[in-house]
C-alpha cells in the first residue's frame, strides 16, 4: 500500500537526527521550580522522542470518498502506515467547520463525540495512537498536504486532552522545504525584536511596543520600534550574519500568486516576501534559525505558496518559522509571544516552548492586578489593558481561538 521506501528512508534519517539534536541547549538553565508540565511530568530532555507524521491524500475527481494516508515514522524501527477512507465531502466541511468555529471563538463543543475537534481528530490521529503511545513520542513534525494546511491541530480533541496539549510540534507543507544535515548553532543566540504599534493606512496595534520591550528584556534583543521599523532598518538590521532569530509585530497579509504580492507593514510601507529574503535567510553558515511573524493570517497559503509567508520564510532559507492561521486577538497574540521567548529562553525547543504557552492559556494562569496583566510568575507583563481587554482576560483565555492560531513551521527544535 506505501510504496515510498526510498523516501521513508530520508525521512527516518532526518527524525534520527532530529531526535539527537542538541541545538535547544540555553544559557540561561531552567531551575527545577520553573520547569513547566509535560504530559503531567516535569520536561525531562532524556525522554525527548521526537517522530515524523506524514499525512496525505490521495482522491481522483470522480470518486466521493478521500484515501487518507497517515505514516507514522519514529526515530527508530520501522515507519507505521495506515489508509483510512473518508468521505470527500464530510471531510471537507469537518474541516470547515473546525476553522470557522477556531477563527471566530465560537465553542468547540469537544465534550460531543460528533463535534468537528472530535471527528476530525479520529479521522487523522485515532488510528495511529496507540503506536504514538506505545513509543513514547513527546514531539512531532507533521507533514500534510496542502488541503491539510487549514486544520488548527493544536484544537483537535480526544475527547479528554487537546491533542496540542498531547504532543509539542510543528508542521511544514514538504519535508523537501526541510534544513538538510545539523547546525550547531551558538549557545547564546541573538535577536532583532521589530514592530509597531501606528501604521499609515492600517489599524494601531496599541500592545506592540509593549510586546517588543518584554521580549527585549527577555532576550537581550535588539530592537526596532514605532519609527525604526522602516523597509531600510529592517533589511540592515535583519541582514546581519549575527541575526539568529527575528522576530515581526505588525500587519500581514498574504496574497496568492507570486511572492512579491504577499506583505507585511512598516511604519514607512510594506515589504514583499521576495524583498524579504534579502535579509540574508539563506546563508549556509549563518542561518536564521527562527522568524516570527506576529501578525494576522500569515501561516495560511495557497497551491503555489503553502503555507501562507511562513511557508516562504522556510522556503527562503529559514531553519523554523511562526505564523498565525486566523485574524488574532492582539492582546492575546501580545500574550502568547511574550510567554513563548519566555520558555524559549529557558532552555526549551521551540515546540515544547510554543506547547507551555498554550497551556498557560488552556488553565488560563494570567491575572490582573487594576489595569496591568501578570505572568503566571505575577510580574506585569502589559500595562493599561483597555477596559474590553480586561474583562475579556477575566472571562478566560481558554477558548483556542487565543491559543491555537500560532503554528510553528520547519524545524520543532
Amino acid at each position: 500500500m506505501f510504496q515510498r521506501r526510498q523516501g521513508w528512508r530520508l525521512l527516518a534519517s532526518m527524525v534520527l537526527l532530529l531526535s539527537t539534536a542538541t541545538t535547544y541547549t540555553s544559557n540561561s538553565p531552567i531551575k527545577a521550580e520553573e520547569k513547566p508540565l509535560q504530559r503531567n511530568n516535569r520536561f525531562d530532555r532524556s525522554n525527548y522522542k521526537p517522530a515524523i507524521l506524514r499525512l496525505s491524500l490521495n482522491t481522483s475527481p470522480n470518486s466521493q470518498n478521500i484515501e487518507l494516508d497517515t505514516i507514522l515514522i519514529p526515530p527508530t524501527g520501522d515507519p507505521k502506515g495506515v489508509r483510512t477512507i473518508v468521505n470527500k465531502k464530510r471531510f471537507n466541511a469537518l474541516i470547515e467547520l473546525l476553522y470557522q468555529q477556531t477563527s471566530e471563538a465560537q465553542s468547540l463543543n469537544v465534550e460531543q463525540q460528533d463535534s468537528a475537534s472530535r471527528q476530525l481528530y479520529d479521522i487523522l490521529i485515532a488510528n495511529i495512537e496507540k503506536e504514538l503511545q506505545e513509543g513514547n513520542i513527546t514531539t512531532l513534525l507533521i507533514s500534510l498536504d496542502p488541503e491539510l494546511q487549514r486544520i488548527p491541530f493544536a484544537a483537535l480533541h480526544n475527547g479528554k486532552q487537546w491533542l496540542g496539549m498531547r504532543y509539542a510540534f510543528s508542521i511544514t507543507p514538504s519535508v523537501s522545504l526541510m534544513p538538510r544535515g545539523a547546525y550547531q548553532y551558538p549557545s547564546k543566540r541573538n535577536y532583532l525584536l521589530a514592530g509597531s504599534s501606528n501604521f499609515k493606512e492600517m489599524s494601531s496595534l496599541p500592545y506592540v511596543t509593549q510586546e517588543i520591550e518584554q521580549l527585549k528584556m527577555i532576550t537581550n534583543g535588539e530592537t526596532l520600534i514605532n519609527d525604526k521599523f522602516t523597509k531600510k532598518s529592517l533589511i540592515t538590521k535583519g541582514n546581519s550574519r549575527d541575526m539568529q532569530r527575528i522576530h515581526l509585530a505588525t500587519h500581514g497579509e498574504f496574497i496568492p500568486g507570486e511572492p512579491i504580492n504577499s506583505k507585511l507593514y512598516l511604519t514607512d510601507g510594506s515589504i514583499s516576501m521576495q524583498e524579504l529574503r534579502e535579509l540574508g535567510l539563506s546563508s549556509k553558515d549563518s542561518p536564521l534559525e527562527l522568524l516570527t511573524l506576529s501578525a494576522c493570517r500569515t501561516a495560511l497559503g495557497d497551491n503555489r505558496n503553502e503555507l501562507g509567508l511562513s511557508g516562504l520564510a522556510l522556503m527562503a532559507g529559514a531553519q523554523s518559522a511562526i505564523g498565525n492561521l486566523w485574524y488574532v486577538d492582539d492582546i492575546a497574540s501580545s500574550i502568547f509571544f511574550i510567554r513563548f521567548y519566555y520558555w524559549l529562553e529557558k532552555g526549551l525547543p521551540k515546540a515544547e516552548a510554543l506547547q507551555q504557552a498554550q497551556r498557560e492559556f488552556v488553565t488560563n494562569q494570567y491575572q490582573l492586578q487594576g489595569k496591568d496583566l501578570l505572568s503566571p510568575e505575577g510580574t506585569v507583563m502589559i500595562k493599561n489593558l483597555s477596559i474590553g481587554h480586561r474583562i475579556q482576560i477575566k472571562e478566560g483565555l481558554s477558548n483556542p481561538y487565543f491559543w491555537a492560531a500560532p503554528v510553528l513551521i520547519g524545524k520543532p527544535w
